[in-house]
């Protein structure tokens, strides 16, 4: 979940475009348990990001916001005690046009 700060100004007193967004973001959930429903066969997250670790995949410095570490073993856990079996991943924007932490997801 993402919290929003704003600081600066929008229009009036100040340029027009001053507007620095930061944004707090809540870590990753661990999946404790079963669902109550059994996962259809073939069922896919159809959207995810992995963030880190950010010694091997260092974040954008214009980034909009700034995420806690979400690594491919947490997906793979979540993804198996939910009994995923396909899983889409997306090229997260506090990455820039650096596609490695993506890559790398594919080889796991």
């Amino acid at each position: 979940m993402f919290s929003p700060v704003f600081h600066g100004r929008l229009r009036g007193g100040g340029p027009a475009c001053n507007l620095v967004r930061r944004f707090t973001c809540a870590p990753a959930l661990e999946v404790n348990g079963t669902p109550r429903q059994r996962t259809p066969p073939g069922a896919c997250d159809a959207h995810f990001h992995i963030f880190g670790p950010y010694d091997r995949f260092p974040l954008d410095t214009a980034r909009p916001y700034t995420p806690p570490p979400a690594t491919i073993p947490h997906d793979l856990s979540m993804a198996q005690k939910l009994r995923l079996t396909r899983a889409v991943v997306v090229q997260a924007s506090v990455y820039g046009t650096d596609n490695a932490v993506t890559l790398d997801t594919g080889r796991a």
